[in-house]
């Protein structure tokens, strides 16, 4: 289902192309001896969403009601395809015809304004997300060794610090395949309770609508979209007479995802019941914390926390190399002093998540958030905007075709629906956290 990539997410498709980047190793991305084809391309995007978020959303389904849900995460599939198609696009637009980083688009686009929301929202993104696994594995620990959480974090941020001073992904490679079979066995394991409860009947789930709780379900369903960061990797690493057909490649991926993602949502979420009216014995938001207490659900949360390390690693570890690029001379990589620099540097971002995590504790309203904040800014709004600023600059096409006109429409139409995305998500985040 959907993951860190940019969750689970990126954490198993940006390897191959941000270590090419990065840390100059290996064939450049899109070279021949490393570039993917088509299909090979559809499983990459398919490993970036799935992941830990689909365990957040059977609650996310009692808040925004069964039809509210369903139809809002087809309606956020679609706007955020055409968001990220236009992103990739804009890899082919800016001048000097080389393999760009996100910030980089901003900057063809909008200058220095342009590369700061970048940096922004990737900043943002990653602090959030990786803050949500942080929690979730903090949690984790405290349910399986009765660990008290300020010590649950002190012990995740640390095993996080050590792991985030490696400097190459080939080190984790093999987590990716790992992640995979945990995911694949704590569903099978859900699946199986589910199976078991009592189904209540389906007027028992009305409303099928939920306005007041709508922000919430919102943000968490962003969050099985938050891939953007590894959308320009993931263009760049492909064969190049294949690379205009990445649109295509990515509707394959997100049609099924999205299909299995609202099954299981929906099944679990009625399954184990409506929290609006049975708060006391409803889905958690945390739908694993719903499997009884036992050996195997210990073994389920141990499986995930793992998994989640070693993906809360994968996702720091881009954005750790860019502020590096960024702030340091590369070209004195390998020295022992800048070395320090860099892994003091890498010690701040874990101390900047773990203030996330110690900050909003709950998975599932940091998920929230992140997916409604970090994902409306690098997903659904600012690649619109690039797109079309640089298109102009580019004058890839007449300015009046009605084609034009239609798709720079839709861009709007995007960046309207992202605005009002992260305004509503921040509402009912504020008012949630007010409540508490």
């Amino acid at each position: 289902l959907e993951t860190g990539s940019t969750c689970g997410s990126q954490a198993s498709t940006a390897p191959a192309s941000a270590e090419a980047s990065y840390d100059g190793a290996g064939d450049s991305p899109g070279s021949a001896a490393s570039a993917s084809g088509f299909w090979a391309t559809v499983i990459n995007i398919t490993k970036a969403f799935v992941g830990a978020a689909s365990f957040a959303l059977p609650k996310a389904f009692s808040d925004g009601g069964l039809v509210g849900a369903s139809v809002g995460i087809v309606v956020l599939a679609f706007f955020s395809h055409f968001a990220l198609s236009r992103l990739a696009r804009c890899s082919h637009l800016v001048p000097g015809g080389s393999r760009p980083t996100y910030p980089a688009v901003g900057q063809a686009a909008l200058g220095a304004v342009g590369r700061f929301l970048a940096w922004f929202g990737m900043l943002a993104m990653t602090l959030g997300v990786c803050g949500s696994y942080v929690v979730f594995m903090v949690t984790r620990l405290e349910l399986v060794t009765g660990v008290g959480q300020d010590w649950g974090l002190c012990v995740v941020c640390v095993l996080v610090t050590l792991l985030s001073w490696l400097r190459s992904y080939r080190l984790l490679a093999y987590t990716s395949f790992f992640g995979i079979l945990a995911l694949v066995f704590a569903l099978a394991v859900q699946c199986v309770d589910v199976s078991r409860q009592d189904f209540a009947p389906l007027a028992e789930l009305e409303p099928f609508v939920r306005v007041d709780s709508y922000g919430k379900f919102l943000g968490n369903a962003g969050f099985l979209y938050l891939i953007s960061t590894a959308i320009l990797p993931l263009e760049q690493s492909m064969q190049e007479e294949v690379r205009p057909h990445f649109g295509k490649a990515m509707a394959f991926a997100m049609v099924p995802v999205t299909i299995l993602n609202i099954v299981f949502a929906a099944f679990a979420y009625w399954g184990y019941g409506d929290c609006l009216h049975a708060p006391t014995q409803c889905v958690q938001g945390l739908v694993v914390d719903n499997l009884p207490p036992g050996t195997l659900t210990n073994v389920v949360n141990a499986l995930l926390s793992v998994d989640l390390l070693f993906t809360c690693i994968v996702f720091l570890l881009p954005m750790s190399q860019l502020l590096e690029k960024e702030l340091l001379d590369e070209a004195r990589f390998g020295e022992w002093s800048v070395e320090i620099r860099r892994n003091v540097l890498r010690t701040l971002m874990v101390v900047g998540i773990a203030w996330v995590a110690k900050g909003v504790p709950v998975f599932d309203l940091l998920t929230g958030l992140s997916g409604g904040f970090g994902n409306n800014i690098l997903g659904l709004i600012l690649p619109p905007v690039f797109y079309v600023v640089l298109r102009w600059r580019h004058k890839a096409s007449p300015a009046h075709t009605a084609s034009h006109a239609l798709e720079l429409a839709a861009c709007g139409v995007c960046f309207l629906f992202g605005l009002g995305f992260i305004a509503l998500t921040l509402t009912t985040f504020v008012a949630q956290v007010s409540g508490r």
